[in-house]
C-alpha cells in the first residue's frame, strides 16, 4: 500500500544574535565553513520552520531538541549557501492517548546570507511529516502540563492575528469556535469530513493543536490529517496521510499532500468544496 509524505518547506530570516558563546553563523556562511550547519541558531531556525511554536516552547523553558549526525552535503561557494542533513532525536512522546517510543528521524535544511539589513541568514527546512508529528506533539505536552500549572480561570485575549479572522467567523461569545481554535498551542477536537477526487478519505473525530496562524488535525480513525493555515483573513487547507493511507492510496495524486482550497466559515464548522473541519478547543 502506498504511504502519503508530506514535505514541509519553508523560508525564514533569522535574527540577528548577540549571544557571545554562539557560532557566528554570519562569519561562517562568509568563510563557507560547513559547521553552520551545527550552529544552535541555524537548528533553532529551522525547527521553528517545521512548527512556528518551538520558538515559545524554548521561551517557556522546554528543553531544546537535539541535532545528532550534522553534516554538510554540499557547499555553494558563490553565493555562500550550505546544504546540511542530520537527524532530529526525539525523547519518548505520547500522540493520540497513545504512547510513542523515542526515535531518530532526519532533516535536511540549508542556510546562506541574508541580503537583508536586519537579519544575518536565511534558512529553509525539510522534513517529512512525522517529523512535524513529532515536534508538534512534544510542545503540545510540555505547553499543556505548564499552561495546567497557571490559574486558567479568565481566557486569555486574542492576538492580533486572532482579530484578524474574517468578521462573520469571529463573535463576541469567548467559546465560539472560529474564534478560538486558532490560539497557539490550544488543544482542538471535533470532526473532519474530506473527500478528494469525489472520494470519502476522512469522515470522522479528529484532534490536534491550534498554532496561531494554523490549525493541524489527525483523524482518530487513520491517521489522516488537515492542516489548516490562515494569512489576511483568508483560511487554506490540504490534506495528507500521516500513518499509511486516507482512505485509497489513489486518492492524492503522486502520493503528496492535496489541496483542499479556500474555507469559508459556517456556524461552527469551516468549509470548503471538499471538506469541512467543525472543531472545538478541547477541554
Amino acid at each position: 500500500m502506498k504511504m502519503f509524505l508530506m514535505a514541509s518547506t519553508f523560508l525564514a530570516l533569522a535574527a540577528c544574535t548577540s549571544e557571545p558563546n554562539q557560532n557566528n553563523a554570519k562569519a561562517m556562511l562568509q568563510a563557507n565553513d560547513p559547521k553552520v550547519c551545527a550552529a544552535n541558531d541555524v537548528q533553532r531556525t529551522a525547527l521553528s520552520l517545521l512548527s512556528e511554536s518551538y520558538q515559545s516552547y524554548l521561551d517557556a523553558g522546554g528543553k531544546p531538541i537535539e541535532f545528532k549526525a550534522v553534516n554538510s552535503t554540499g557547499i555553494n561557494a558563490d553565493i555562500h549557501e550550505i546544504a546540511c542533513s542530520a537527524n532530529v532525536s526525539f525523547g519518548p512522546t505520547t500522540f493520540l492517548g497513545a504512547n510513542v517510543p523515542a526515535a531518530t528521524l532526519p532533516i535536511i535544511y540549508t542556510v546562506r546570507p541574508s541580503l537583508s539589513q536586519d537579519s544575518d541568514f536565511v534558512v529553509t527546512s525539510q522534513a517529512e511529516d512525522p517529523v512535524k508529528l513529532r515536534l508538534s506533539s512534544i510542545i503540545q505536552n510540555y505547553m499543556s502540563g505548564k499552561q495546567g500549572s497557571r490559574d486558567t480561570q479568565s481566557p486569555p485575549a486574542a492576538s492580533s492575528s486572532e482579530q484578524a479572522f474574517p468578521p462573520a467567523a469571529a463573535t463576541s461569545d469567548r467559546d465560539s469556535t472560529s474564534a478560538s481554535i486558532w490560539e497557539n498551542n490550544q488543544s482542538v477536537s471535533g470532526n473532519c469530513r474530506v473527500s478528494v477526487a469525489g472520494e470519502m478519505v476522512m469522515d470522522g473525530p479528529c484532534r490536534g493543536l491550534g498554532h496561531g496562524t494554523s490549525v493541524f488535525v489527525t483523524a482518530e480513525r487513520d491517521g489522516c490529517s488537515i492542516e489548516l493555515s490562515r494569512s489576511k483573513g483568508t483560511v487554506k487547507g490540504k490534506v495528507f496521510a500521516y500513518k499509511n493511507t486516507c482512505g485509497s492510496p489513489e486518492s492524492a495524486p503522486n502520493n503528496s499532500d492535496v489541496d483542499l482550497g479556500v474555507f469559508a466559515a459556517e456556524g461552527e464548522c469551516l468549509r470548503s468544496n471538499s471538506a469541512s473541519v467543525c472543531l472545538a478547543p478541547s477541554e
